[in-house]
């Protein structure tokens, strides 16, 4: 019976009869012979042009190479499978035969089912290893392709396979690696501890399930360096349920970890920001308020005070209170002052010059055990600033060192320098993280005291936060308003037992100075004349500042609001010789008042009283003519004087 088949089949032997009668027999099973090669040689290049499916090689050829030679050449360079037919059986050909890997050995003379079976078991064979074979680089190309590194373990806990991202992040070869002990290769520690963690190549084999931890983990490559991996291990169980190794995927997550960090990094500050502009929002406006009263408290205390005979019980008291009030006031300008709302000047100063006057200003006040060290730049140029307010920087921060020493023996380091502050030490700062970067003046304040934990250092800047048994718990957060009101950076370090670190950046420009009023006047009896209005909501303020002005030699008229005080502007049409106004009233504030009253006479002299900040600074360009200003609370000297300017001003 011929059966049809495609399969061709290349017959290489050197007896031509034994040669034609295979080539007849295979004609007859249904293969199509596509050759018959005597030699070595011609077998090659036969299996070169024809292609055949199988070659059917016997083991002595003619010529130089025999059959093993050829069979050798054709499977390396053609991969096509070889069956060898021979009538030589002996051990050493075999042996040799073998080396080749042959898909068949058959053994002259065979019979015709014989070598059926063997073609057809070798072509399946063939056909299962190209399966095989493509299944292989398959995955082989798959693990190579992803970014994810694998390393395939067997039971001996010895390393048998590395994709290339393993080898990437290990720092191990494949070739270098095989063979090797998992942990030699892949060691993996505790984050925080570095300490070596549970072997998850153990646990997967004890218990023939995936092993994962939701924590990143070290991996110390073969550099020594170390990676932030996430892993996983999972068992390799063959097809009879038997497990032969364990599989480990690992990635690289870094850049994860310090992503994520940055986000907490930028939400704490963005918290912290909001944090402390919604307590500057709240200081501000009890400032304002407080400062109302003490606008009114202040002058009465002083009336009663000068009404009263020197000696007796009741003039203490009144002049009990007026101080009281002063100190009052005092606190509502550091919490001013924290706010940013505080009243301030700006002058070209020599950081230098104040920080060696400030510190001589305060010697005595530093704790005696103190070591005070001064490190000054003489090349800083001067920035622009309240002199005062620095001052009070510098004093907080040199006193808030001492205090950090308790009392033993230490030092304390000022130092003062440029440098170039780049994107990233800013935005590390707690105050002005946005600034941009460039080129600052720097003060850097350290102690080597008792330092502070992380949730102490949290809330230093919180306006009455403090750790001593005495303060306010002002110092820190005036610091932290002086800075943001010079546009300038801060930065704070600590480490319990270590110490803290203050570091300031100030701008480098310089502008003019802006001239201020005098705070004295020239004469304490000085007195005033004329018809004054005088212009605020709080009843008592406008009650308590009537009496005073009245004392001053003036003809008040008072009102509530702006719309009031502009009906009586102009009923009195020019008879007015100033206008005092305050800054926050509802309806029409001070600025717009001063505005709409100057629209009705240009060369109305005005003062414009604020509890919160240097008001004048948001009128325009040209309309600060015969303005000036008066900060609340005040006492009758600061009154007099200002208003003194005023009159004169108007001459």
């Amino acid at each position: 019976m011929i059966l049809t088949t495609d399969t061709k089949i290349l017959i290489s032997e050197d007896e031509l009869i034994v040669a034609d009668d295979l080539r007849l027999t295979l004609g007859q099973m249904g293969y199509l012979v596509t050759g018959i090669a005597t030699t070595a040689s011609e077998a090659i290049q036969l299996a070169s042009k024809t292609r055949p499916n199988l070659v059917l090689m016997d083991v002595k050829l003619r010529g130089q190479g025999d059959g093993i030679h050829a069979a050798s050449e054709i499977r390396r360079h053609f991969d096509i499978p070889v069956i060898f037919l021979t009538a030589h059986a002996d051990t050493d050909t075999i042996h040799r035969a073998s080396r080749v890997l042959p898909y068949g050995y058959l053994v002259k003379p065979y019979e015709e089912n014989e070598l059926r079976a063997g073609i057809e078991m070798a072509l399946r064979l063939h056909q299962a290893q190209n399966q095989f074979s493509r299944l292989e680089r398959f995955l082989s190309t798959t693990l190579a392709s992803i970014a994810e590194g694998v390393i395939a373990v067997d039971l001996n806990a010895q390393v048998c396979h590395l994709n290339p991202a393993a080898e990437r992040l290990t720092g191990w070869t494949a070739k270098e690696a095989c063979g090797k002990p998992w942990r030699e290769v892949f060691l993996l520690m505790h984050a925080e501890t570095r300490q070596p963690v549970e072997d998850p190549i153990a646990r997967v084999m004890q218990d023939r399930a995936v092993w994962q931890v939701s924590e990143p983990r070290l991996l110390r490559t073969r550099n020594h360096t170390e990676l932030a991996v996430h892993d996983c291990a999972a068992p390799i169980i063959d097809e009879r349920g038997n497990l032969t190794g364990v599989v480990v995927t690992f990635r690289d997550c870094t850049e994860e970890i310090r992503g994520e960090q940055e986000k907490k990094r930028v939400e704490s500050r963005l918290m912290q920001t909001q944090k402390l502009e919604s307590l500057g929002l709240l200081a501000g406006s009890f400032a304002h308020d407080f400062t109302n009263i003490l606008a009114s408290i202040i002058p009465c205390a002083e009336m009663l005070e000068n009404a009263l005979a020197a000696d007796s019980a009741e003039h203490v008291l009144a002049k009990n209170i007026k101080q009281a009030s002063l100190n009052a006031a005092d606190l509502c300008h550091h919490i001013l002052t924290f706010a940013g709302k505080g009243k301030r000047t700006a002058e070209p100063i020599e950081l230098n010059r104040l920080l060696s006057e400030t510190i001589n200003l305060i010697h005595n006040s530093i704790s005696k055990q103190a070591r005070l060290n001064l490190d000054l730049d003489p090349t800083n140029p001067p920035i622009q600033g309240d002199p005062s307010q620095l001052r009070q920087l510098v004093m907080n921060l040199i006193i808030n060192a001492s205090d950090a020493l308790e009392g033993k023996p230490g030092a304390i380091h000022a130092r003062t320098f440029q440098d170039y502050a780049g994107r990233d030490w800013l935005k590390t700062a707690v105050v002005s993280p946005d600034l941009p970067e460039g080129n600052f003046v720097f003060l850097e304040i350290r102690d080597t005291g008792c330092g502070m934990p992380a949730a102490t250092l949290a809330k230093i800047f919180d306006p009455f936060f403090t750790t001593k048994n005495f303060g306010r718990g002002l110092g820190l957060a005036a610091a932290h308003g002086i800075v943001r009101a010079h546009n300038g950076a801060l930065h704070v370090s600590s480490t319990p037992g270590a110490g803290t670190v203050f570091t300031i950046a100030f701008p480098t420009g310089v502008h003019p100075a802006h001239k201020t009023p005098p705070s004295q006047a020239a004469l304490s009896n000085w007195q005033g004349h004329g018809k004054v209005l005088l212009v605020d909501d709080d009843f008592l303020v406008r009650d308590a500042m009537r009496h005073v002005l009245q004392a001053l030699g003036f003809e008040v008229h008072a009102a509530a609001n702006g719309p009031e005080a502009l009906e009586m502007l102009q009923a009195e049409d020019g008879e007015f010789r100033l206008l005092l106004a305050d800054y926050t009233m509802p309806q029409m504030d001070g600025i717009e008042l001063i505005r709409q009253s100057r629209r009705l006479y240009p060369r109305l002299p005005a003062v414009l009283m604020s509890g919160l900040v240097d008001a004048a600074s948001n009128l325009q360009p040209g309309e600060t003519h015969a303005l000036h200003t008066l900060q609340k609370p005040f006492t009758t000297a600061t009154l007099r004087a200002v208003l003194r300017q005023a009159m004169e001003a108007e001459k």
